[in-house]
């Protein structure tokens, strides 16, 4: 809807009784129009409408600083992340630099008694894991007790020369005996026999332990010797010897220990 406003303004002595600053103003319309309010601007922009194009140009405006918004958004965003990503990667190498170093300084400085225990310990456990995924074969289990049972004697210089050590001959004995209990025990079969020998002119001249698997019986035997005899240097060494191959010998595997302080006769 349209009005025509006409100001008219009255002038003493004028042939019309108007001004000449008089004229007519097109005015827009509004929900409360008040005619003293409307601006020349509001008038103007009513009396030169826009065209459609220039709407949808406006529009397209408005909308392409909306993307250019929320690109710039995004891209302050996709930023952020890379620097974070950065900071990670500058952080990870740094701890790896700084490991990388720690390792070259302990294989300058050699491996450290822990890790020498740590590797035994690793060794004993992949040798029990692959003895236990692998049980041998009863064939293969014979073979190995065949191959490793041995008979053993400790032959023994027992006369009076041996007092001051004869305690530690035992102990030794007995040393011996147990680590070849702990090391062949229920894997092979092992005899123990002992030969104590003393001079020719000493009764018993010779005292013999017959081959057992018994290690009890090789410790009580062991108790009743007892250093004595032996009047000259020499002593009866071939006898013993004599009596140790005549021993009832079984397996392919056959040791003697000599325990002695003094030469044969001649």
């Amino acid at each position: 809807m349209l009005m025509q406003c006409f100001m008219l303004q009255l002038v003493p002595g004028h042939p019309s009784g108007l001004s000449s600053g008089a004229s007519s103003r097109v005015l827009t319309p509004s929900s409360s129009p008040s005619p003293s309010l409307v601006s020349r601007q509001s008038v103007a922009d009513f009396t030169t409408p826009k065209t459609p194009d220039q709407t949808l140009s406006k529009l397209h405006d408005k909308e392409s600083s909306a993307s250019d918004q929320v690109a710039s958004s995004r891209t302050r965003e996709r930023v952020r992340r890379l620097e974070e990503e950065n900071e990670t990667l500058r952080r990870v190498a740094m701890e790896n630099l700084m490991v990388m170093m720690r390792l070259k300084h302990e294989m300058e400085a050699g491996p450290t008694t822990v890790d020498a225990e740590l590797g035994i310990l690793k060794l004993k456990y992949d040798m029990l894991k692959a003895k236990n995924s692998h049980p041998p074969s009863t064939l293969r289990s014979t073979i190995f007790k065949d191959a490793c049972s041995a008979d053993v004697i400790f032959l023994m210089d027992t006369t009076g020369s041996t007092i001051p050590y004869i305690q530690a001959a035992k102990d030794q004995v007995r040393m011996i005996v147990e680590g070849i209990k702990k090391t062949f025990f229920k894997e092979c079969d092992v005899r123990i026999a002992i030969v104590s020998y003393k001079d020719h002119a000493d009764y018993p001249n010779v005292e013999v332990l017959k081959f057992t698997p018994n290690i009890e019986n090789v410790h009580r035997f062991l108790d009743t010797l007892n250093a004595r005899g032996g009047q000259d240097t020499p002593e009866d060494v071939l006898g013993g010897i004599n009596v140790a191959l005549q021993a009832d010998w079984k397996h392919e595997t056959r040791c003697i220990f000599h325990i002695a302080d003094a030469p044969p006769h001649d």
